[in-house]
């Protein structure tokens, strides 16, 4: 498939901005845990558990929640290892890290479709030369 440059712009754009948005969101969960988000609650039976528990608990959470993160980015078209740093660096709370992970995805974009580019010249130069369209 061979788009054009602005395709390709608009398509990293709208990708830096789902990862904004996915930054935004993890910041904003972190701030505001109340009752009414069950999904960031632990159950009731975990306000009984020995302090060790309830940290493996929220670990547990926490991996979990990154690796949802990164599969809705892997989803956007990260490739996983990148979505993943990139989550967790998010979770931590580390936004400068999480921008170069999404500055590096960005120029590896680019290279691709310079690459792309490139390769679809160098094919339309073949067929031309065997009198082919």
């Amino acid at each position: 498939m061979n788009l054009t440059d602005d395709e390709w712009k608009e398509i990293n754009s709208l990708k830096r901005q789902l990862a904004l948005s996915y930054m935004e969101n993890a910041a904003l969960r972190r701030q505001t845990k109340t009752e009414e988000d069950a999904d960031t609650q632990p159950p009731a039976i975990m306000e009984h558990q020995p302090p060790e528990i309830k940290r493996e608990y929220e670990s547990m959470r926490e991996t979990i929640a990154i690796g949802r993160e990164a599969l809705d980015l892997e989803a956007a078209g990260y490739d996983y290892a990148t979505a993943l740093k990139l989550s967790e660096a998010v979770h931590k709370g580390d936004f400068e890290t999480a921008a170069k992970y999404m500055e590096m995805y960005e120029n590896n974009e680019r290279t691709a479709h310079a690459a792309e580019i490139k390769e679809a010249g160098e094919t339309a130069k073949l067929r031309k030369a065997f009198g082919l369209r």
